[in-house]
């Protein structure tokens, strides 16, 4: 038996990553208050160990690899020939991150948890020696989160804030006074994309996800457990499939183009859940969208939308239809770009005809579509990750443009 061991585990994606690592293998999810005592009863040949008890299980271990010694951090555990032995696949994981995506010093790394020790030792072995710690409640040799300021190469966030469903949450860092930055590591992996990667490729920085950091240890750790090891390439397969598996698709865009009928199609294609906002809304109040018009007001009926965003944004693995003022809320459509990629269906007016427009409370005429693109284009452009063009009303060369243009993403 193998399994990951923590506190609370209901955002978890190791099992779903290790079950697909070894299929059939009996991983398990493990939650408990008391570590030392599942981990002196329970029969079992390997564990992964997430917060907060990467430190509290070194007291347990025969032996220390490494970098689980220098760190005092472990968050692999195997039991060999009857003996407890610690690692710290994290450490590797960071190693190869710090590689990959060349980061440079002067680095900051935000926390000084067990998660800083293993990004402090990554840095200082592939060579960056200027590093500088800032913590909420700094140690010696720390400093104060508040002077988080300066000229940085890369960033690490190395604490736990921002993890779902906590989405909007972030450090309280400023990127405007961090001059130089390039690279900016989140070790939260859900949502895919924290407040703080968004901050930060905003800054203009190359943002690596925690997703990354969590696949790459998941597959260390599983050499650790059964000898069977992946190489670079077949890393960057896994980071592909996982990176797709997990993220939403969001397809916005005006009124007739299609955003329900093509999520709904491409759903099977893709294997992601379809959901419709406005269906979800007329569900929830038992009354159609029109009609919440009439009845209550618009304003009302934003009110409604946004909520329904926030809540769907939580979520994995879906085909989001959005409605078409889906964009006047610039908070619910941040946070469906944490863990979605946010597809535009440009509609081409030439394909529409003149007739007037059914059930659609704010555009009854051609010349009404035109009103509200004129008003609303530049905000689709703005949240759009990929814009596919809609000249045709023909499905098949439709659902093949989208289709192509969401395997070129993550396939980069």
């Amino acid at each position: 038996m193998y399994g990951l061991l923590g506190k609370d585990l209901s955002h978890s994606f190791s099992k779903r990553i290790h079950d697909r690592l070894r299929p059939r293998s009996d991983y398990r999810l493990l939650e408990t208050e008391d570590p030392g005592y599942l981990l002196g009863t329970l029969d079992f040949q390997g564990l992964n160990v997430t917060n907060p008890y990467k430190s509290d299980l070194l007291q347990y271990m025969d032996q220390l690899d490494e970098a689980a010694r220098e760190t005092r951090t472990l968050n692999t555990i195997v039991k060999e020939a009857g003996r407890l032995v610690g690692y710290n696949t994290d450490y590797l994981a960071l190693v190869d991150i710090f590689k990959k995506y060349t980061f440079e010093g002067p680095l900051a790394i935000l926390g000084n948890g067990s998660t800083m020790r293993s990004a402090k030792l990554a840095a200082k072995t592939v060579g960056i020696d200027d590093v500088a710690i800032y913590a909420r409640n700094p140690e010696a040799g720390e400093r104060p989160l508040a002077d988080f300021h300066g000229y940085y190469q890369s960033v690490v966030h190395a604490t736990p804030v921002g993890t779902t469903p906590e989405l909007r949450k972030m450090l309280p860092v400023d990127f405007t006074h961090v001059h130089g930055l390039k690279n900016a590591l989140d070790v939260v992996y859900n949502p895919l994309k924290t407040r703080f990667l968004q901050a930060a490729e905003q800054a203009g920085a190359k943002v690596v996800p925690g997703l990354e950091m969590l696949v790459r240890q998941a597959v260390k750790s599983h050499r650790l457990f059964t000898g069977d090891a992946l190489s670079e390439a077949e890393n960057q397969e896994w980071l592909r499939y996982w990176h797709f598996q997990l993220s939403n698709i969001v397809l916005i865009g005006l009124p007739l183009s299609g955003k329900t009928h093509y999520a709904f199609a491409l759903a099977d294609v893709l294997g992601k859940a379809p959901i419709d906002v406005d269906s979800e809304i007329e569900r929830r109040l038992g009354a159609s969208v029109e009609n919440i018009f009439q009845t209550r007001s618009e304003a009302e009926f934003r009110r409604l939308e946004r909520a329904t965003m926030l809540e769907l944004a939580k979520g994995h693995e879906r085909l989001i239809a959005t409605g078409g003022g889906a964009i006047l809320h610039e908070q619910a459509m941040q946070a469906l770009s944490q863990n979605g990629l946010i597809v535009l269906l440009d509609l081409d007016e030439r394909i529409i005809d003149a007739e007037p427009f059914e059930n659609r409370p704010l555009v009854k005429t051609l010349d009404d579509f035109r009103a509200l693109k004129e008003e609303r284009q530049v905000l689709y452009q703005k949240y759009a990750d990929l814009i596919v063009t809609k000249d045709t009303w023909d499905e098949n060369t439709m659902l093949e443009r989208l289709k192509e243009a969401i395997d070129a993403h993550f396939g980069d």
